[in-house]
């Protein structure tokens, strides 16, 4: 056993919590000389994370169970994304679905035994078993003949699975044009032809698939790709997943209609949301897209900048357990009638309660929370002159909402999302000439320069909780944050015709 593990474990004696292991060879190194099962938590820094991760904290039969039956491992999505993304192919391909929190158990050497995005503690009648019953019957089963021979056959179907091409036979090899018409088509006989969209509540934007068919339309001019995307986009901004006040984009609908939105704001959707739009405009030279862009760049300025002067990767999260509803994303995004008539004239009152469907039944959030409050979504989309009357009307919301108590952030600041965020900054800039974000976003990314970057590795993360910068030295950034950072480098290099951003 590790000296590390030993000093916690005598901690662990004194001080009951989970004793969270980190993603590292020295704890599989661990498992497999204690013959203990692994159990990882994978987390994304979001509400619903954060509740589960409380839970399990605070429940001692759970705590015993992980902490004397396994090896616990915590896992953020942010910070390890190709270990997020191979454990959601594997609950996608043995459960049908994915989704976080998830619960994982391997064997010592790491093999998957089963995962489950079910985390209720304790089991629910009609079969359905409860995280206690799974943590304890795995813990003695594990390493079972029987057990050990449904693992290999689970292993072997993924094995199959991820390898397993399509029914129609297609060439070798194809042409360029080839290869984007069959991803375009794909994706089109997926699209929700009510709603927009691509998948069963809840409903994700599935943002770079409509960039994917924006890349499509660019090489091929397909009109179909075109209106595909213009759909969606003019579906979602009606929604309550578009927030109407503020701009940007939430993270997902419980909902086919995009009604009723998980109330947390991720940068990576708003990077993915800026360059649907700036594609459109280009595409389109629309007003209303550069307007969209001019709403969503100012409220990420404003509301994911961080005092250190990175953008953070979640905003609206409730990571201190509070149960106070005045201190919940809903209460920070929904608005009373009697609001409404305490800060507008009452021509404007009126229009809002009408055009922003205040008189309808509540959504299944505006229930859960307050029936008499509403999250604004729209009966129908607006023409260029109501866009205009709503711009003055909700600046007023907008400024009474900026006296409301603040939305929590996380305290993670990822390379490839800032790197992402600048570069998309720094295009918009150009394209609406706004010389001041040229500048936000070539401080940016010379702040991942000196900070994440130092001369040999980037690390892929910085958070305000580690106590060190080693600490953070330990993600190591993955291609996605030297593709992210390099690209903005050089796009800067080229805008700017400056040659140091050339030789970073």
């Amino acid at each position: 056993m590790s000296e590390q593990m030993k000093a916690k474990s005598e901690a662990t004696l004194i001080d009951q919590k989970v004793l969270w292991q980190a993603w590292e060879q020295a704890t599989f190194d661990d498992a497999q000389t204690l013959n203990k099962p692994i159990f990882i938590l994978l987390i994304h820094d979001s509400y619903w994370s954060k509740v589960t991760q409380r839970r399990l904290e605070r429940h001692h039969d759970v705590q015993t169970h992980l902490n004397e039956d396994y090896l616990s491992i915590l896992v953020h999505a942010e910070d390890y994304p190709d270990v997020n993304a191979y454990f959601a192919k594997f609950l996608k391909i043995t459960t049908g679905s994915a989704g976080w929190p998830m619960a994982i158990w391997l064997t010592p050497l790491g093999s998957p035994i089963m995962g489950t995005t079910s985390l209720t503690i304790e089991d629910q009648g009609e079969g359905k078993r409860g995280l206690l019953t799974h943590l304890r019957l795995i813990a003695q089963h594990w390493n079972d003949p029987f057990w050990s021979e449904v693992n290999q056959s689970t292993l072997e179907k993924i094995d199959f699975l991820s390898h397993f091409g399509t029914k129609r036979q297609r060439p070798e090899i194809l042409t360029p044009a080839e290869y984007l018409e069959d991803y375009a088509e794909r994706w089109i006989l997926h699209l929700d032809p009510t709603w927009g969209g691509f998948s069963d509540p809840p409903k994700f934007p599935m943002l770079t698939i409509l960039q994917g068919l924006l890349g499509a339309w660019n090489y091929i001019e397909n009109t179909q790709y075109l209106r595909v995307v213009a759909y969606t986009i003019d579906k979602m901004l009606c929604g309550g997943i578009y927030d109407h006040v503020g701009g940007g984009i939430f993270r997902y609908s419980l909902d086919s209609s995009w009604d009723s939105a998980c109330l947390e704001k991720s940068l990576a959707d708003q990077n993915h949301w800026l360059a649907c739009l700036l594609s459109m405009y280009r595409i389109t030279q629309e007003n209303r897209y550069a307007h969209l862009m001019i709403e969503l760049i100012e409220m990420v300025i404003k509301e994911f900048k961080s005092i250190h002067g990175l953008y953070t990767s979640r905003l609206g999260l409730d990571d201190l357990g509070s149960s106070s509803l005045i201190d919940t994303p809903f209460y920070y995004y929904s608005w009373s009638k009697e609001e409404l008539n305490s800060h507008l004239p009452k021509l404007d009152r009126d229009w809002v309660i009408t055009s922003f469907l205040f008189d309808a039944p509540p959504t299944s959030v505006e229930r859960k929370y307050d029936g008499q409050r509403r999250i604004p979504r729209l009966a129908y989309p607006l023409d260029p002159s109501e866009q205009e009357y709503w711009s003055r009307i909700k600046s007023t919301l907008k400024h009474q909402r900026s006296t409301r108590p603040p939305l929590l952030r996380s305290t993670r600041y990822t390379c490839s999302d800032n790197a992402l965020w600048a570069t998309l900054l720094a295009q918009a800039s150009v394209i609406l000439d706004r010389p001041s974000w040229f500048h936000e976003a070539q401080r940016v990314l010379q702040q991942l320069s000196t900070q994440l970057w130092d001369g040999r590795t980037i690390s892929r993360v910085h958070n305000e909780r580690y106590q060190s910068d080693e600490q953070a030295k330990k993600i190591k950034g993955c291609l996605e944050d030297y593709m992210s950072l390099s690209y903005g480098l050089a796009l800067l290099s080229e805008f700017s015709d400056r040659p140091d951003y050339l030789a970073l």
